[in-house]
């Protein structure tokens, strides 16, 4: 009986989170063709990659998912230069660092002691992540209110998709 319990507190969990996620997302069409309001979505999301995926570096125990993990870290962090150089000559601040870079999901994963749940959630997480960034840059790249920052957009986006190439075989490698 207990164990039915648990099970349905860690389901009640899973449908919160899926509700947040649902509610950031609807959310977030709001306004994303705005300058100032994409660099701060994009700058928050790149700082989400790189937190997120130091933690990875430090308690997957999978080569695989350090590897990605890494490269995830030095994309953003570089792509987040970029954008904030980009948004200084725009006239606008992005957002504040740090920023972003702690959340509810990092704090799940900093909570979770096995690699393979770790693991399974990081993943997880960066699909999620990588979905929303391709929307919100494609969106921009398209319709966004300042052209060096369209130019910005359109330019990341082909890594953004690679990356979310990249996550969905790990997470089909997971099973």
């Amino acid at each position: 009986r207990a164990r039915g319990v648990l099970l349905i507190r860690d389901t009640e969990k899973t449908m919160h989170k899926s509700v947040f996620v649902l509610v950031i997302v609807a959310l977030g069409g709001c306004g994303e063709n705005d300058k100032g309001d994409f660099a701060r979505k994009a700058r928050e999301s790149g700082q989400y990659e790189v937190t997120s995926s130091e933690l990875a570096q430090e308690k997957s125990k999978r080569d695989d998912v350090k590897s990605f993990a890494a490269q995830m870290i030095a994309d953003h962090t570089a792509a987040g230069k970029k954008l904030e150089q980009i948004s200084a000559e725009a006239g606008v601040t992005p957002a504040e660092k740090g920023v972003g870079q702690k959340n509810e999901y990092t704090n799940d994963l900093e909570e979770l002691q096995k690699a393979a749940d770790f693991d399974a959630e990081y993943i997880d997480q960066q699909v999620t992540a990588h979905e929303d960034a391709v929307n919100l840059f494609e969106s921009y790249g398209k319709d966004g209110d300042d052209a060096q920052l369209k130019a910005f957009a359109a330019e990341t986006l082909p890594t953004l998709k690679r990356h979310l190439e990249h996550v969905k075989k790990l997470k089909d490698a997971s099973g």
